[in-house]
């Protein structure tokens, strides 16, 4: 961990590139994908500042409550609030934890440290998903996707390829056709098929 006097007022989230592979496998760790606002809680002596990725500051007495609850000197914490606003934060990450800078530990150790704070609701932890393919229980279950995350991995600053998103889209074959009215010399109709 790095020593640091005091928390700083921003830090960038890291973000995770786009990826139409479908992979798994032991160097991988995967989570649900929700779809929200992406939203960083900072909490120390000043209280509770919440703020989107944009760093535009987010109005949430709930949330800003279950935060200042926590047994922590200070911390800041990287996860989605759910669109509704209602079923809550998912906190998928820690980026500092009383007076320490902890993005430059893996995954597993900020996970790990993330583990021993009691999240209560509307807080809570998203887990890593089981099983081979787990975009595709995403899709059966409706999810937006998942997350792919490289273990080991350091927290960067920045859209990284050590965080991979896999989309489920919704997709359907269509034909779309189009007419025009006879002019000139033509006789009938023209016509136009775009499959």
């Amino acid at each position: 961990m790095t020593v640091a006097t005091t928390m700083p007022a921003w830090l960038e989230p890291m973000a995770a590139t786009l990826t139409q592979d479908r992979f798994s496998g032991p160097d991988w760790l995967f989570e649900r994908k929700f779809d929200g606002i992406r939203l960083l809680a900072y909490t120390d002596h000043a209280g509770v500042r919440l703020f989107s990725r944009n760093q535009l500051p987010q109005h949430l007495p709930a949330l800003s409550e279950a935060i200042a609850n926590l047994p922590v000197e200070d911390a800041i914490l990287d996860g989605e609030m759910t669109w509704d606003r209602k079923s809550g934060y998912h906190v998928f990450d820690i980026l500092w934890l009383n007076g320490r800078d902890v993005t430059q530990l893996p995954l597993e150790e900020r996970r790990a440290l993330l583990q021993t704070l009691p999240l209560e609701p509307p807080l809570h932890r998203v887990e890593f998903l089981d099983g081979a393919r787990p975009w595709e229980r995403a899709c059966r279950e409706g999810w937006e996707g998942v997350i792919a995350k490289r273990r080991g991995s350091r927290y960067e600053h920045r859209r990284s390829k050590h965080w991979l998103k896999m989309k489920c889209e919704a997709s359907q074959e269509l034909v779309v056709g189009g007419f025009t009215d006879p002019q000139g010399g033509r006789v009938g109709l023209g016509a136009l098929l775009v499959g």
